[in-house]
């Protein structure tokens, strides 16, 4: 079987004084190998026990290899693969505290029932890709909207339950 050298592979001279070493790096796979040279010859001269591991580690790749398309599905699966939904609420961004430091304007507004029912559809077409989710409660003062909250998270924990996703909350007030 033919090989060639990744795309992929990066080159590195250190240098430490004594001696200089080096290394390959492949940005695909993530390692890093010491080697002795680097160069298109390297291919020709390598012993055949080193072929499997630096196959396995992508370093060499088979001479007919479509990288590009390789790398394109790794993106594709990644997409995909993203585990957890992290995901913030604000229902108002209306406070009853008022604190010095806080920069909210005083126009106060609260979610409406239009952008709940947007939220939910959007989470009922997409949650199938999680496994977990982290849902947050923001705002001005998020408490302000306790009944808003509570009808969201039924709502969410029935969707999660449908689509098997474990879920989490929280919530930043300063109410007691």
């Amino acid at each position: 079987m033919k090989y060639k050298l990744s795309m992929f592979n990066y080159h590195l001279k250190y240098n430490n004084g004594e001696a200089t070493n080096s290394y390959v790096f492949n940005s695909l796979s993530r390692k890093l190998v010491k080697v002795n040279e680097y160069n298109n010859s390297l291919i020709d001269s390598l012993d055949e026990s080193l072929i499997q591991p630096l196959s396995k580690i992508g370093i060499i790749v088979e001479a007919d290899c479509d990288e590009i398309e390789q790398l394109e599905t790794i993106i594709t699966q990644k997409k995909y693969e993203q585990r957890r939904l992290m995901m913030t609420i604000i229902p108002t961004n209306a406070c009853n505290f008022r604190c010095i430091y806080c920069y909210q304007s005083e126009n106060d507004c609260f979610m409406d029932e239009s952008t709940k029912i947007s939220l939910m559809k959007w989470l009922d077409k997409n949650l199938r890709f999680y496994n977990e989710m982290s849902l947050s409660w923001f705002g001005g003062e998020p408490l302000l909207c306790k009944d808003l909250i509570l009808e969201i998270l039924k709502e969410v924990k029935m969707l999660c339950k449908k689509h098997k996703v474990a879920m989490i909350s929280s919530i930043t007030t300063v109410s007691a």
